[in-house]
């Protein structure tokens, strides 16, 4: 082999070697980049589900919020309503008990309560009180009952109050307070319980 045919050889194998170098480093660059992309894509594939996350965190908590004023204020439109409501059965029992009092059962009412609180009285005395409305009554009452029928100078509706004052005792069988107490307990059923 002459001197030319091995720089020809030795330049072969310098080329090959090169070459040969040079695609182990464009491989290994490669391979980097393509390590790297796929630690990107995992990277940003992490963000994006924690952003929807977040996202969806946000959207639930502003239904809840808004689920939240609406049922408020349903609450609060219902408790008007039931407000209403019950002014007006209230309204028109405060009619019905002014009808009533114009009928012969209210005059046995007024007398059952009277019996009522004498009997309970027994022998201690007992100051009974009529409403003025049933001033017509007082005479009649009175005759039948004795001297202890007072008329109420404050209007109760009607019905009758009575002081047992040896038991201390106060008896209001009052329509006022039966009305009253019938307010204070009164419940309307609208489509579940609802305590006004």
């Amino acid at each position: 082999m002459n001197l030319e045919d091995k720089l020809a050889h030795f330049s072969k194998f310098c080329i090959t070697d090169a070459r040969s170098k040079a695609d182990k480093i464009i491989a290994d660059y490669q391979d980097a980049l393509d390590k790297a992309f796929e630690e990107y894509k995992h990277d940003e594939n992490r963000r994006a589900a924690m952003q929807l996350n977040i996202e969806a965190e946000k959207i639930k908590r502003e239904g809840n919020r808004r689920i939240s004023i609406e049922q408020t204020a349903l609450k609060k439109q219902i408790g008007m309503e039931h407000e209403k409501l019950k002014e007006a059965v209230f309204c028109e029992l405060t009619q019905r008990l002014d009808e009533f009092m114009k009928t012969p059962a209210y005059n046995k009412l007024i007398e059952a309560q009277i019996q009522a609180v004498l009997d309970f009285a027994d022998s201690d005395t007992a100051e009974i009180y009529i409403d003025p409305k049933d001033e017509a009554m007082l005479d009649g009452l009175v005759q039948k009952y004795g001297n202890i029928l007072r008329l109420s100078k404050d209007s109760f509706m009607g019905g009758t109050k009575a002081v047992i004052a040896a038991k201390n005792i106060l008896i209001d069988n009052s329509f006022a307070k039966k009305l009253d107490d019938a307010r204070e307990s009164s419940k309307l059923e609208l489509g579940g319980a609802f305590n006004g």
